[in-house]
């Protein structure tokens, strides 16, 4: 909800490295979290990672796979790459030196949504700068429950509003668990292997819906391997002929 950001930069994109960061950067000042939502990159879907948050009581959410509209960080790993850009125009091996002016400059900015800084939903104030001294700016302290409550109904509101705006655009599809459906594929050309992507079938399966994790999200299952589970958003699903 609060938008508030870490920046840690690791030099290994490895279950580990993620593991370790977590747990030095985050846990060790909030303690352990309820739960913890990702994208599909293999050092989040590795064996070594599901017992680190099995071990240490943390619910896992996968977001659908090419599918990154719901993964409420992606604003604002945008917003850090504009930053990273403009920062090491000159030399792009600096990237890493003012990440923490970087961090602090995100948590500091006004969102549209919430109305509030991410600094000011998480910590109940905002952070303090430079301008602070030189300005004499008084650190206005906020009552944090009255703020997350106005930040929830804001968040609310702005999503209600894009719902109504979406529902005006697109038809309302559901799926029930037991439905045969085909999923959308992904396949990019390779000229090696001689596939192109555009005679390539856009759909595989079928598969069956297993369960409902969301309004717009499922868990659906392989019809030629039970082991086989995979998460969907219902604008990559196709309902199998033949049915309802």
């Amino acid at each position: 909800m609060s938008r508030f950001t870490f920046i840690i930069p690791l030099t290994r994109a490895t279950s580990e490295a993620v593991i370790n960061g977590l747990q030095n950067h985050i846990f060790r000042h909030f303690g352990f979290w309820e739960r913890i939502v990702s994208d599909n990159a293999t050092y989040f879907t590795s064996k070594k990672f599901a017992d680190f948050l099995f071990f240490n009581g943390i619910k896992h959410t996968l977001l659908p796979p090419y599918y990154p509209n719901p993964n409420m960080a992606e604003r604002q790993i945008q917003n850090l790459k504009s930053a990273l850009r403009s920062q090491c125009s000159d030399d792009h091996s600096k990237w890493a030196n003012n990440l923490y002016l970087t961090q602090i400059s995100l948590n500091s900015a006004y969102n549209e949504t919430t109305k509030f800084t991410p600094a000011e939903i998480f910590l109940g104030h905002n952070l303090r700068t430079p301008l602070n001294f030189m300005w004499d700016i008084d650190d206005q302290q906020l009552n944090l429950p009255q703020t997350w409550t106005s930040a929830l109904d804001n968040i609310h509101r702005e999503h209600s509003n894009y719902a109504k705006h979406y529902n005006r655009k697109h038809a309302h599809i559901t799926f029930s668990p037991g439905d045969q459906v085909y999923l959308k594929t992904y396949v990019l050309s390779d000229k090696q292997k001689k596939i192109n992507h555009k005679l390539a079938p856009r759909y595989s399966g079928p598969f069956v819906i297993a369960r409902l994790l969301s309004p717009v999200t499922y868990v659906i299952q392989d019809s030629n391997n039970a082991n086989i589970f995979k998460t969907a958003h219902v604008s990559q699903l196709k309902l199998a002929r033949a049915q309802r």
